[in-house]
This record gives structure tokens, C-alpha cells and sequence, in this order.
């Protein structure tokens, strides 16, 4: 993942460094939140997949949800904002109580509803995930 200013054209500015970058582990399905610090100025968050080196084990097409993940695919791209708006409060309450349980785990249901993503999380998600917070 990195965090990149936002250009004049709406897209990441790339001729200037990352504000971030990083790369987390494979782990299995799960919750994971990063403490960042605020942005000043419309920033762009881009993350994307690293994908099995040639010759690497992989799982099964068929076990792994994800498997449509190439790292031909493109990354997701999100716009974080220095300040938010009242239809964020509600997501941001939801943090903070996530946050809460770093180093356990959630029930799937809770997380769904908490977070509108009840057609998303189901039932061939965990029933518990766990909240890792690095």
C-alpha cells in the first residue's frame, strides 16, 4: 500500500515521493487497521495484491477466495480527506470500536452490519475474525 498526494488531474501525483508505503503479510481473512497520522491535503491510498512468485506455492484456485487476484489486476484506489463529513460518523464510530478489539477478534455478522457490508461477508467468511492492529 501507499499513501501518494493527490495531483491536479485527480489522480496519484506520482512525480512526488510516497508519503507511505508498505507492505503487509499474507495472513489469513481477518481485519487489519493502521494508525496513520491525519492528512493535510486530499491524499490518494493504493493497494494492490503481491502475488505468488513463479515457481511459489499457491493455494488451490478453488480454496482461495481471492484467486481471481492477479497482479495484472488493478489497485484499489481510495481518497482520504483532511476533514470528513456528517455521513462519516458513523463509520468513524464503528472504528473506534473496532479498534477496540485489536489483538482479538469480531463476530463476521457485527462487522458486516457495523459497516454496510452485509452482501459482502457471508457465510463462506469466518464466523470470527480476528483485528490485527501493527
Amino acid at each position: 500500500m501507499e499513501l501518494r498526494p493527490l495531483g491536479r488531474d485527480g489522480a496519484p501525483d506520482r512525480s512526488l515521493k510516497p508519503l507511505l508505503q508498505r507492505t503487509l503479510p499474507a495472513e489469513p481473512a481477518g481485519v487489519t487497521l493502521l494508525s496513520l497520522a491525519a492528512v493535510q491535503a486530499p491524499t490518494v491510498w493504493e493497494s494492490s495484491y503481491v502475488c505468488s512468485e513463479a515457481g511459489a506455492a499457491a493455494p488451490a484456485k478453488d480454496a482461495d477466495p481471492l484467486s481471481f487476484v492477479e497482479s495484472a489486476s488493478p489497485p484499489a484506489l481510495s481518497l482520504l480527506v483532511p476533514t470528513g463529513s456528517a455521513e462519516d460518523l458513523r463509520v468513524q464510530a464503528a472504528v473506534r470500536e473496532l479498534r477496540r478489539s485489536c489483538g482479538s477478534s469480531v463476530a463476521r455478522a457485527s462487522l458486516a452490519r457495523n459497516f454496510g457490508l452485509e452482501d459482502l461477508l457471508r457465510g463462506d467468511w469466518p464466523e470470527q475474525l480476528p483485528v490485527r492492529c501493527p
